[in-house]
């Protein structure tokens, strides 16, 4: 338990989400409504269902004189309720048998016998785990794995480059049957899967070596220690992992969660440079420029420092995607050097422009009166707040400047100080 308050309180918010949502709020509860009609989320109905009118948001007549013959079509998408759900995962080739954990639960009615018309709904837990055996040879075709009363539990796998890719899925193949006393749904389901001896056998599966699309290579760079461990079909997934290394346990989540670390803006904070009352002074000009390069020269410093250690992060990869990567890292530092020089062009800029380094004191001067009024001490800039300025000023303040046509987008989580940065 978490000594942290907001972080137990956040918990207990997602605890309660998901008995509200999926349930169950009892093991064996007894509950005075149709399941259906407490909880949302996490069930399988029979094959065919229908969505209840009520819960159709796109029927027709709801539809306004501009909605053409593309939103009608997409009407049809969810006119039936889901009936499956699973998840894709990566096992070691030297494994040979998972354990598949399969769980949900059934509500049959149940009348009082002093009041024939009050119904309860009575909860009956389904429970099993089951051996997973991994073939040495490759069987796409889903494999049933076990039937509990109509409700089918499949399997299959595939076997490549030394690792298995493992399907599992949960089935409702129940007949439908429209009847107000009865509900073969069954909810609350979950899949869970590991290996016997507890040991981190998932591994991420890394895209296919061929591929060419630029972005993806770059995600795969810069989230190399974020990897993904399964696939959820219907559903999400989650897993046991520490720092990116393989994991020990997925199971299926209705209702996934994930911790976001804060990004903190917090570079070169003690740096005068940063203070605004250090860049309102038009008379401290050769002091405050020189000043200011101390962030290109620190920007410059960690380049270097990516660039040395460029090859030890390739090599992370393997040898089929390690071009990729590499071309990946070299464009991204270039961007980077790109970005160092403009922000000296703006410090040049600064340098030899009387009228330039005037409006950058007074737009100094009247964020650092704006920030007084918002919070209290001394105003200050963020490092990446002034260099967004310094190298964004050479093309605003010539029009037929090479990047004028260049969009700058800031890349920051809400409350950390873009706005500041694009009035300043």
């Amino acid at each position: 338990m978490t000594s942290n308050p907001a972080v137990g309180a956040r918990q207990r918010m997602v605890s309660d989400l998901r008995r509200y949502l999926i349930g169950p709020f009892e093991p064996n509860e007894r509950i005075p409504e149709k399941p259906i009609d407490r909880y949302h989320a996490g069930m399988l109905s029979p094959p065919q269902t229908p969505i209840d009118a009520e819960e159709d948001d796109q029927e027709a007549g709801d539809q306004d004189a501009e909605s053409g013959a593309g939103e009608s079509i997409l009407a049809l998408i969810n006119v039936r309720q889901q009936s499956a759900m699973g998840m894709t995962f990566q096992v070691e080739g030297a494994r040979r048998k998972l354990c598949l954990r399969a769980s949900w639960a059934g509500y049959t009615p149940e009348r009082e016998k002093e009041n024939p018309r009050k119904v309860w709904w009575v909860r009956h837990p389904f429970d099993r785990t089951f051996d997973l055996p991994l073939p040495g040879k490759t069987d796409r075709r889903p494999a049933l794995l076990a039937e509990v009363d109509g409700i089918r539990l499949y399997v299959a796998s595939c076997f490549a480059e030394g690792v298995f890719t493992v399907t599992t899925s949960v089935v409702n193949n129940r007949p439908l049957v429209l009847d107000w006393d009865r509900d073969d749904r069954i909810y609350q389901v979950r899949l869970e899967a590991w290996a016997p001896d507890r040991g981190a056998v998932f591994v991420a599966r890394p895209p296919a070596g061929y591929l060419r699309d630029e972005e993806l290579w770059n995600f795969e760079l810069l989230y190399r220690t974020r990897k993904a461990f399964a696939a959820g079909h219907g559903c999400a997934v989650q897993w046991e992992s520490a720092d990116g290394r393989p994991a020990s346990r997925i199971w299926t989540e209705w209702v996934p969660e994930a911790e976001v670390l804060k990004a903190t803006p917090e570079v070169m904070a003690d740096d005068p440079v940063l203070a605004l009352d250090n860049l309102v002074d038009p008379s401290r000009r050769a002091t405050a420029c020189a000043e200011l390069r101390r962030l290109p020269k620190g920007y410059a410093a960690w380049i270097r420092q990516c660039t040395d250690g460029l090859d030890g992060v390739v090599d992370e990869f393997p040898p089929t995607h390690q071009d990729n990567v590499r071309a990946a890292g070299k464009r991204n530092l270039e961007q980077c050097r790109l970005a160092c020089q403009r922000i000296e062009e703006g410090i040049a800029l600064l340098e030899g422009n009387d009228r330039v380094w005037l409006a950058f004191c007074l737009a100094n001067r009247a964020m650092a009166d704006s920030m007084r009024k918002s919070r209290p001490g001394e105003p200050r800039w963020f490092a990446f707040q002034l260099a967004f300025l310094l190298l964004t000023l050479p093309s605003t303040v010539d029009p037929a400047h090479a990047d004028r046509t260049t969009f700058d987008l800031i890349w920051f989580p809400t409350g950390g100080g873009k706005t500041e940065a694009d009035r300043g």
